[in-house]
């Protein structure tokens, strides 16, 4: 997540959907989908989302084999520059 992070953050973009897949032993996968009133950008926020996600997935089964955290419906910040 940080090599996400640090590339497309850094060049202006913010998401606003977070999901979050597990996938277990027997590969059977689910996923949970988030999505905040505001853009998020900071790295602490789209793990609180993913958290929020993970409660609502039943990890009483199979052993879990895969996590994954994706981030959609990205909006492009507009970067105003100060005046001069």
């Amino acid at each position: 997540m940080r090599f996400w992070t640090a590339e497309k953050f850094g060049k202006g973009y913010s998401a606003r959907t977070i999901t979050l897949k597990i996938r277990y032993s027997d590969f059977w996968t689910v996923t949970r989908a988030c999505t905040a009133h505001e853009a998020v950008k900071k790295e602490d926020e789209i793990r609180r989302l993913a958290f929020s996600c993970l409660k609502r997935v039943d990890l009483a089964g199979p052993k879990v084999r895969l996590v994954g955290v994706r981030v959609s419906n990205l909006e492009k910040i507009a970067i105003v520059s100060p005046p001069v």
